[in-house]
């Protein structure tokens, strides 16, 4: 996934022709850099840092890229940023609960720290981003958890075996059938 959205290694996308980060959507014109409901780029980048959710800790992996991706987002977005004033600026994360938890989220993984100083202070504002319930709660924790344990290890793996049934008519012995899966381990 990290180069086929994102080409970390700067080797997939032939940036003589193509100018921007990386990939937010893909067509079978090609790869583009839009989503279908806003022009704003934070949408381009953020788009790819969700569900807030375990099964995207891969974008913890490099924090160096996480962090340049996290900076160029900053800069070229039209959105308004942190605000602690409600009455500062019509749009800005402060007041957008759904995708200011999302940058919130790709924030700790390279930021932690940085992360729950602006939801403090998001909370001592009664901002929305952190007062009406959306994904505040999971930001919330995975940041803690990220400041409380560190950064997770990718070097250190486990496998397990997953098994999963195959639905099967009653005159039919039942099918299981076994697939390695890679997992981390604590």
């Amino acid at each position: 996934m990290a180069e086929y959205w994102f080409d970390r290694d700067k080797e997939n996308i032939d940036r003589t022709l193509y100018a921007k980060p990386y990939c937010s959507n893909l067509t079978a014109a090609g790869i583009g850099w839009w989503t279908w409901f806003s022009g704003d780029p934070v949408w381009m980048h953020s788009i790819q840092w969700m569900p807030v959710s375990p099964c995207l800790d891969y974008l913890s992996e490099d924090l160096k890229f996480a962090k340049w991706d996290y900076e160029q987002m900053w800069a070229a977005k039209e959105i308004g940023g942190w605000v602690v004033n409600p009455s500062e600026g019509e749009s800005t994360l402060s007041k957008e609960p759904g995708l200011g938890n999302v940058v919130l989220s790709y924030l700790q993984r390279f930021d932690p720290d940085q992360a729950a100083r602006v939801m403090d202070e998001m909370w001592d504002a009664n901002a929305l981003v952190a007062r009406q319930t959306d994904t505040n709660g999971i930001s919330y924790f995975i940041t803690h958890s990220h400041r409380t344990y560190g950064d997770r290890d990718f070097a250190v793996n486990a496998t397990f075996l997953r098994r999963r049934r195959i639905a099967m008519p009653t005159d039919v012995t039942p099918m299981w059938s076994t697939m390695q899966m890679r997992q981390s381990a604590s």
